[in-house]
């Protein structure tokens, strides 16, 4: 049988309980391309285009994502048909940051040859207390094919590796 102090102590328990996790909030965060257009393709012919997503969190292991799947491409002239592709889902915990580096890549028919990297651009995402900032940039790697980006308060790239020319904006949506 609980006593009146055993409901009390319960009943704050709940409480604090409840208050922490109303604080502490999971958010599911969403990283879209929004538009990608073929200014001008690595191949005459066309390009077969893919990106690869680099995942790197402060409290879990580092994953791969590929989109679309192997062996699926976009084929350049089927890119203006493309709009809000999800190309990253995941729930980022409280103090959780996560890096995810997005690759435009070009395939090419291996082992003869290797595919093209166009372009990459990164974007943490971080949780401070349920409010997610993100926050976009270029990954420093030694042989990064040049990139601009027209206008620092917006996530839309222009990749110039490989001869080709694109143009891709990007989105975070937080749910």
């Amino acid at each position: 049988m609980l006593t009146k102090n055993s409901v009390l102590c319960l009943s704050a328990v709940l409480l604090a309980l409840l208050s922490f996790s109303a604080i502490s909030k999971e958010r599911n965060v969403v990283v879209k391309l929004t538009q990608i257009e073929a200014v001008k393709t690595t191949e005459r012919t066309g390009d077969e285009l893919y990106f690869s997503i680099s995942q790197y969190s402060n409290k879990e292991a580092p994953h791969l994502f590929r989109v679309p799947m192997f062996p699926l491409h976009w084929l350049s002239k089927e890119l203006p048909a493309l709009k809000n592709i999800k190309l990253w889902e995941g729930k980022i915990a409280d103090n959780q940051s996560v890096l995810l580096v997005l690759s435009l890549l070009e395939q090419d028919l291996e082992p003869f040859n290797t595919d093209d990297h166009i372009g990459s651009v990164q974007v943490k995402l971080a949780n401070q207390k349920g409010k997610v900032i993100s926050t976009w940039g270029q990954p420093k790697f030694v042989d990064q094919p040049e990139v601009q980006q027209p206008n620092p308060k917006i996530p839309s790239y222009i990749m110039l590796g490989e001869g080709g020319k694109y143009k891709v904006v990007f989105k975070v949506e937080v749910r």
